[in-house]
């Protein structure tokens, strides 16, 4: 139905289904946001904000973007994608015992039911004994908890970077949010986390997952022209990622999230700087997305 409403202009060009995708989660986490909040603002100006966010993608240039990220995609692809083995490797073997217990709570909640997993089964699989567990962490929720902000503050510092207050700022967001994709490929634990397991994990877990999105959200515009962004638009880009990331994670796709990089870049930066320019930015062939 969203890419139908794109087709009404005459002039419209079908936005790829990525984008699309990213819009429908953006404007889902702002209408979220606003029951869940309590907003002051009332429906009439909900609707009128969200409709006037959603019509800043369409432009003449989105067949054309679509095309030359596509064959970016493909061109990459076929030499092969980034392996993130070599690396997980090394982070096993140079963590510490609060560090691969933290890990192992977050891999393990996404392959067996979190209720029942227990500080001996972590214990176990982070090879350290179940007494130096209980010096580190009171119980399983206690370790889950922290390596949820563990998650938080690793994702937070990947996307961070001095040069999303620079003037090239489309540059930065390309750049920043091409890291972030490639970080969470290369833990598909974390994907699956805040997609989907930190929903089972309690209220705590459930607000500090809604807290990343707008903190990240918050990294990549609070840089752009004109601003200071209004809350609705920092929203709508956190849930324009998490949608992004969710949809990659039931489908089973998660390693090919960065692929799809430079259309949540346009999503960000199409807001701020015009659909034709973010188009502009995210058709360079340069290296970004993967």
């Amino acid at each position: 139905m969203l890419c139908k409403s794109f087709m009404t202009d005459p002039e419209a060009s079908p936005l790829p289904i990525p984008v699309v995708r990213g819009i429908a989660g953006g404007l889902h986490a702002a209408l979220s946001a606003w029951v869940r909040e309590g907003s002051a603002i009332g429906t009439s100006q909900l609707t009128e904000e969200m409709l006037e966010w959603t019509l800043r993608f369409q432009t003449p240039a989105a067949a054309r973007m679509a095309e030359l990220i596509s064959a970016r995609v493909t061109r990459t692809m076929r030499s092969g994608p980034p392996s993130g083995r070599e690396r997980r490797a090394a982070i096993a073997r140079d963590a510490g015992a609060r560090e691969r217990l933290m890990e192992n709570a977050l891999r393990l909640a996404t392959v067996e039911d979190l209720r029942e997993l227990s500080a001996p089964r972590i214990a176990e699989e982070a090879d350290v004994s179940i007494d130096a567990f209980f010096e580190l962490f009171a119980s399983k929720d206690d370790c889950y908890l922290a390596a949820l902000e563990m998650l938080a503050g690793e994702l937070l510092r990947v996307t961070a970077g001095e040069e999303l207050s620079a003037p090239d700022w489309p540059g930065a967001v390309r750049r920043a949010i091409g890291e972030l994709m490639l970080c969470l490929a290369d833990r598909p634990h974390y994907a699956r986390t805040i997609a989907a397991e930190a929903f089972a994990a309690g209220p705590r877990a459930v607000q500090g997952n809604v807290e990343l999105a707008r903190a990240l959200a918050t990294l990549l515009t609070e840089g752009a022209p004109g601003g200071t962004p209004g809350r609705l638009t920092v929203d709508a880009v956190g849930g324009a990622i998490w949608n992004t990331v969710r949809c990659q994670v039931a489908s089973g796709r998660v390693q090919l999230l960065p692929a799809l990089a430079d259309h949540l870049s346009y999503v960000v930066l199409a807001p701020f700087i015009g659909a034709d320019a973010a188009a502009e930015v995210v058709s360079e062939d340069r290296p970004a997305a993967c």
